[in-house]
């Protein structure tokens, strides 16, 4: 099993570093270019498997990374939101993503790191055990005593991560598909199945079809299905593109939690969806947004 890198340091994030996970949107490809339209991702797990993973992982890409995919550590060559060392990369990605060739690109970033610490906590069944694992390689419950740079660094993941579940555990304003405040462009139907929330969902398979909307949180999600027919679409916060989403599975599922952003704390946002024309699957929906305060 690859070893986890081992730190001597560790950069100053205090507790208070924003939550920002989307911070610093930073994609190398820009939306609508050919390299775009075509990348190898594979596709997402369900949204809270184990329990608490999207907090942990909202906490986790803070104090590493500030929640940007495109930073390196310029002394290990750790590289992205979750600081994965370039040797254990090409091992993660073939047992996590099916391919050892796979680029770490902030889709696949997202699939890596969450197999890999869904591994860790069915081994250890502690979140803060699991970060302990991260920063050092080690078992927490046999290390002892723990240095000071691991003791903080824990800490303050920790310390996000239940502040990350407390915001996510808001019911929030669910916003429909079929609501005025998403600004949907041309090429957006309806469907309906029961299984979606107000039994419908509003969908579109030409690329570059959009859906915007401005909004004043502090966190948000966008539900939809998943399937064989799903394509995949770009993400932009703020005008800014973020990363690719797929919504592709083996199986259909007709609510899931397909991204989701947190902010430090209340503002004024815009999310963008932009419809990549997946040849072959194409199929992007909205079921809501919903929208946490």
């Amino acid at each position: 099993m690859p070893a986890a890198r081992h730190r001597a340091t560790l950069v100053a994030l205090a507790v208070t570093l924003a939550l920002a996970t989307v911070a610093a949107p930073v994609s190398p490809v820009a939306p609508g270019s050919a390299a775009a339209a075509a990348p190898r991702e594979p596709a997402p797990r369900p949204p809270d498997r184990p329990r608490g993973i999207r907090a942990f992982m909202h906490a986790l890409a803070v104090i590493e990374s500030g929640g940007r995919y495109s930073v390196a550590n310029g002394r290990t060559g750790a590289i992205g939101r979750y600081q994965i060392l370039p040797s254990n990369w090409p091992a993660w990605a073939d047992r996590y993503a099916g391919s050892a060739d796979m680029r770490p690109t902030a889709g696949a970033q997202e699939v890596v790191a969450r197999g890999r610490l869904t591994d860790l906590y069915r081994a250890y069944r502690r979140w803060d055990l699991v970060a302990y694992w991260w920063l050092t390689g080690r078992d927490g419950r046999t290390t002892r005593p723990w240095s000071s740079v691991a003791t903080r660094y824990v800490a303050n993941v920790v310390a996000v991560y239940r502040r990350t579940t407390a915001l996510l555990a808001r019911r929030g304003t669910p916003v429909g598909d079929g609501s005025d405040r998403i600004r949907f462009s041309r090429g957006w139907s309806v469907a309906r199945h029961g299984g979606y929330g107000g039994g419908s969902v509003r969908y579109a398979t030409r690329g570059g079809a959009t859906a915007r909307i401005t909004f004043t949180g502090r966190a948000i999600s966008w539900v939809g299905p998943m399937g064989p027919t799903r394509g995949r679409a770009w993400v932009l916060l703020d005008g800014r593109p973020l990363r690719q989403v797929t919504m592709h599975a083996r199986r259909f599922a007709a609510r899931r939690v397909l991204f989701e952003a947190v902010w430090p704390s209340v503002g004024r946002h815009t999310l963008t969806i932009r419809v990549l024309a997946t040849p072959g699957r194409p199929t992007v929906a909205i079921d809501e947004l919903i929208v946490r305060r």
